[in-house]
């Protein structure tokens, strides 16, 4: 996790009592989150999350809400998945449950299976695109008696030429209205892909990183993005 800001972007920053308070306002306004026994700590733009929810999936969802707060430049997840009396499951049934789930999904192939140890789910397995491997994950995580998620599906190589993918990530980059373009190097190293550049925001970067991943062929990216809140002004001056 690389955050970096000039002396610029840091007078530019929230305090983080007002950060604190977004953070508080964002998780409040999503209706999948119960935020109250959720707190949320905030350190020059660090957001820190603890506490405790009845599901995995509001534990995704807390997270999400938080990166998309303006002037957030990180967000680390300690929050507890605490189940509730009716969300407790078998092992057992919860791994014929994302069996199912699984089976019946378009985009998941047969090779991915699941192990569940005391609610912990092990995705294992291989396919072709790095948004099936996210596809398998997010549908696991809403399962009834899911604790938590281990994604250790692999992506099958693609032959594909290193100047055609990095072009095809740029012009998804100018493409993308969520993306400062020009701002963001793409270096292609066979099927790895390095980012380098600044960004405005934490969710700009993840942005990046998950259009970098849509590229064919791509099994690996480096995501080294620096989130500079002077970014957009610097951009906007050139």
């Amino acid at each position: 996790m690389v955050v970096c800001l000039s002396e610029e972007g840091r007078r530019a920053l929230k305090s983080d009592e007002q950060l604190q308070r977004d953070v508080y306002e964002e998780l409040s306004w999503d209706p999948t989150i119960n935020e109250s026994n959720i707190r949320v700590f905030v350190k020059d733009g660090l957001v820190v999350l603890q506490g405790h929810v009845p599901h995995y999936a509001e534990k995704v969802a807390a997270k999400k809400a938080a990166m998309r707060v303006k002037g957030v430049l990180a967000v680390v997840d300690d929050i507890e998945v605490k189940l509730s009396f009716a969300g407790h499951r078998k092992d057992e049934d919860i791994r014929k449950a994302i069996s199912n789930a699984l089976t019946w999904s378009v985009w998941i192939p047969e090779s991915v299976k699941a192990t569940v140890d005391r609610g912990w789910v092990t995705l294992t397995g291989e396919v072709d695109w790095e948004f099936k491997r996210k596809k398998a994950e997010n549908i696991v995580s809403h399962v009834i008696g899911v604790r938590g998620v281990s994604n250790l599906i692999g992506i099958k190589p693609r032959n594909s030429r290193r100047d055609e993918t990095k072009q095809a990530i740029e012009r998804a980059f100018r493409r993308n209205g969520r993306i400062t373009a020009g701002r963001i190097t793409v270096e292609v190293l066979n099927e790895k892909v390095v980012l380098h550049g600044k960004v405005n925001s934490w969710a700009e970067r993840v942005e990046a990183g998950r259009v970098a991943w849509s590229a064919q062929g791509v099994c690996l990216v480096e995501n080294e993005t620096q989130v500079s809140n002077d970014a957009g002004n610097s951009a906007r001056s050139e």
